[in-house]
């Protein structure tokens, strides 16, 4: 059986809670950033013509304000239903496994999320595949016996469902739905805006 893990983690199950919370950290960082260098990118003659088709917001106290962050939202909100990435895709979960005193964590989302992200000292990674080679810094005893805990690990289909936790690390709302990974992003992104629009972004 063919086994492609390339990005996984290991770290003590009982400190699980902990690396789940600095893994999110760093994702609604790193995604806070991104969002805000796209608002900035906005145009204003883009803007305007948004804005056109948008009177109620065109009418409200700093509508340029509120416009940034709506175009922004559909953009997200469209990278969400697409199945191509879009540079405004910002979705991420993990996998969680608990075996024996560790958990096992897979990420499953985007990529960009995760970069420069910086395993704290309890945490390992635990990326696993049979279709290469193996990476130089392991032995051949270190690396079957990691693909051996994988295969205990991951089972059949139906033992893997079982056994498996789904965390969503940064989630999109769907229809009415509540998403608190998606408000405090939300809320990260904004409040600091709006404090950079009240001094010269208006000039945009």
């Amino acid at each position: 059986m063919s086994t492609k893990i390339y990005t996984a983690w290991r770290c003590p199950s009982n400190r699980l809670s902990e690396f789940l919370g600095l893994l999110s950290d760093h994702c609604l960082s790193t995604a806070t950033k991104g969002l805000k260098r796209g608002m900035r990118g906005l145009r204003k003659s883009f803007m305007d013509k948004w804005l056109e088709k948008n009177p109620k917001i065109a009418k409200a106290k700093r509508p340029r304000t509120k416009a940034r962050w709506l175009i922004i939202e559909e953009w997200i909100k469209e990278d969400a239903k697409s199945m191509e990435r879009g540079f405004f895709g910002i979705e991420m979960g993990c996998q969680v496994f608990i075996h024996g005193r560790y958990a096992y964590i897979i990420p499953c989302g985007e990529d960009w999320l995760l970069k420069g992200f910086e395993l704290p000292e309890f945490a390992e990674d635990f990326s696993y595949w049979n279709n290469s080679d193996r990476p130089d810094e392991l032995s051949d005893r270190e690396w079957n016996r990691r693909g051996r805990t994988w295969d205990k690990i991951i089972g059949t289909g139906r033992d893997e469902a079982r056994r498996r936790l789904i965390y969503d690390v940064i989630s999109i709302p769907k229809g009415r739905e509540f998403s608190h990974s998606y408000f405090e992003l939300k809320e990260r992104v904004l409040g600091t805006w709006r404090r950079v629009i009240e001094t010269d972004m208006e000039k945009i």
